[in-house]
């Protein structure tokens, strides 16, 4: 049985003494009231999911669901990553480290003994 999570006000709210960009009202229950969750812009979604989650004593299950919520009703979450043209990879790209190549032709060696 899946829980339905309600809607996001997105206006500056106050939430037990803390100012937050968003309140959101989670309904956990059928016939009671819905929880009252304050997320910041600049929050992790799947955190603040979590510690609903603790602070509510709700199942870990609804862990995803929240935090899929918060990051498509609010905006906030992680933004995709953006690559720089410019970027090259220290691995596989041009300016990765090459090791001198060390010639054994049976001759006379470099290397210390």
């Amino acid at each position: 049985y899946e829980r339905q999570i309600l809607r996001c006000d997105k206006e500056k709210h106050e939430l037990n003494g803390v100012k937050y960009d968003h309140v959101i009202d989670v309904d956990v229950e059928d016939g009671k009231p819905a929880l009252k969750l304050g997320v910041n812009k600049t929050d992790d979604p799947w955190v603040v999911a979590q510690n609903f989650i603790s602070t509510h004593m709700l199942p870990q299950a609804y862990l995803e669901q929240i935090a899929n919520y918060i990051t498509q009703n609010t905006g906030v979450g992680p933004k995709p990553m953006e690559l720089d043209s410019e970027y090259c990879d220290p691995l596989t790209g041009g300016s990765r480290y090459i090791p001198p190549s060390v010639s054994n032709s049976g001759g006379s060696s470099s290397m210390p003994q």
